[in-house]
């Protein structure tokens, strides 16, 4: 008796999903764990603090900042992962981990969210199902499964709205597709790239009103308001005058004022730094897997004259917003080693259906067993490359905490001044840290009238340090230490 499509999608679906849970098996138990980079910290702090009190206020900050926007305020992120991994914190507070489960279940559903793409697009349920496996296998998909990032979840939501526009249903699912759309921008604001994807595969089943009145409707309820109280810096347009900030808001402004030479002259210096960056400080492995995610998209337009005008118009727009992409990031975005890949990695899914189906059934064995290889084998040495930075830069979290909290002692403090005191907001948590002290004693005395902190930490024979011992406001505590790392200061009032 011959099984009916639901029961062949359901056993297709286990697997998927089986597989998944394999790989992050095997990769989770070789893995190094742990939050290490420094939006790990503030992630997974953050998530804690919305669990807990239901605000989404910062608990670190930078000096700037709260200069410029007064105190609280927060975070410079988007706010939907925040939102979503604390949400998930009130039933399951286990801290790291939640955020490894969260990025898990992304990742499965990533892969399920392909083959039904597939499926859409007028895929074989055999080229949809092998989408979905070398989804799974995508070099950084994995790896990312065990950061406390929103990368994987980011990734899934691309692919499941636009494989749920693609699946039509009633007006009320299309909105309801739409304001999902409202809520990936909360969680990374690139997912735009992806917008005419989905707008096409929605008005494939004549459901782009209603999913773009859905979007709009979560854009302009949610996604302003909360980002309107977000810490300048990082991509937040709503106040674009950091100077550390990853976009080149400068050359948009002179765009705005109605400068395009300009605009250009800054696009170009962006993108040959870039290109110096890369060539000097990108490893093979990195270079290989950003190859490769642009590779499988040009790929996947093989046999286009045998499309069908639905895969066409998918194809071109899917392309359109793939290639808006890489222009933006090299030319607007700084782009230091695996920013590019966690910019990029958003893309090469939503074309591995028909990359899949553009190859014939011999010929696609063999290239997807040959994609399944490299995949593996770049993921190896993604781990190597991974494991050995988390290494690092847990080691010196490790030391700067420990030195700190022998000095501090155990008494609860509210608010401390520590450069990089990523580890210690963790474990002194709610305490606030302000993670980008003051550069001089002048900013610090800005600051001090603004907001009370417990402790300054400063670098030995630094402006600040000068200033500090100068000032009868603070107490050197760890004064009788001989060539002292760091010099911690007590506030007194």
């Amino acid at each position: 008796m011959k099984a009916t499509s639901a029961q062949r999608f359901g056993r297709q679906a286990i697997l998927v999903v089986a597989l998944a849970a394999v790989l992050a098996l095997i990769y989770g138990l070789n893995v190094r764990h742990g939050v290490a980079l420094s939006d790990e910290y503030v992630y997974v702090v953050g998530a804690r603090y919305f669990a807990d009190t239901g605000s989404l206020n910062a608990r670190f900050y930078g000096t700037a900042p709260i200069l410029a926007q007064g105190h609280p305020h927060q975070d410079m992120h988007p706010p939907g992962y925040a939102l979503v991994l604390g949400s998930l914190m009130r039933l399951m507070p286990w801290g790291y981990w939640t955020a490894v489960m969260l990025n898990f279940a992304a990742y499965a559903s990533g892969g399920l969210a392909v083959r039904s793409l597939g499926r859409s697009l007028g895929v074989g349920e055999s080229e949809a199902t092998a989408a979905a496996v070398l989804f799974l296998l995508l070099p950084c998909y994995l790896p990312y499964v065990f950061w406390a990032l929103p990368e994987v979840v980011v990734v899934a939501l691309m692919v499941g709205i636009v494989a749920a526009a693609g699946l039509g249903g009633s007006w009320i699912a299309a909105a309801a597709n739409g304001a999902l759309f409202g809520i990936a921008l909360l969680v990374r604001e690139s997912v735009i790239f992806g917008l005419p994807a989905m707008l096409v595969m929605a008005a494939a089943r004549k459901r782009w009103k209603p999913f773009a009145a859905g979007a709009a409707l979560v854009v302009l309820s949610a996604y302003v308001p909360l980002s309107r109280h977000r810490a300048e810096g990082g991509t937040n347009f709503w106040r674009s005058t950091a100077t550390d900030s990853a976009f080149a808001f400068g050359a948009v402004h002179e765009a705005l004022a109605g400068a395009p030479l300009q605009t250009l002259e800054g696009m170009g210096r962006q993108f040959w730094t870039n290109r110096t960056i890369v060539s000097r400080d990108f490893s093979v492995t990195e270079k290989a897997i950003l190859v490769l995610y642009v590779a499988l998209p040009g790929l996947s337009f093989l046999r286009w004259r045998s499309r069908t005008e639905l895969q066409k118009r998918y194809l071109a727009a899917a392309g359109a917003g793939f290639l808006a992409l890489i222009v933006a990031t090299a030319t607007l975005f700084a782009v230091p080693p695996w920013s590019g890949v966690r910019y990029l990695m958003l893309f090469p899914p939503l074309f591995l259906p028909l990359w899949a189906d553009g190859l014939g059934r011999a010929a696609g064995r063999a290239a997807l067993l040959l994609a399944l290889a490299a995949g593996t084998a770049l993921d190896l040495g993604v781990l190597r490359t991974f494991d050995a930075y988390k290494a690092s830069r847990q080691a010196r979290q490790l030391r700067l905490a420990d030195y700190v909290d022998g000095h501090v002692g155990a008494a609860p403090v509210t608010r401390v001044v520590l450069e990089n005191g990523w580890l210690f907001g963790l474990r002194h948590y709610p305490a606030e840290v302000i993670s980008t002290p003051p550069p001089n004693f002048e900013d610090l005395h800005l600051l001090h009238r603004v907001l009370w902190f417990d402790y300054v930490v400063a670098a030995p024979h630094s402006s600040l340090a000068a200033g500090l011992d100068r000032s009868a406001r603070y107490a050197l505590v760890n004064g009788g230490e001989a060539e002292a790392p760091l010099l911690i200061y007590r506030r007194l009032r």
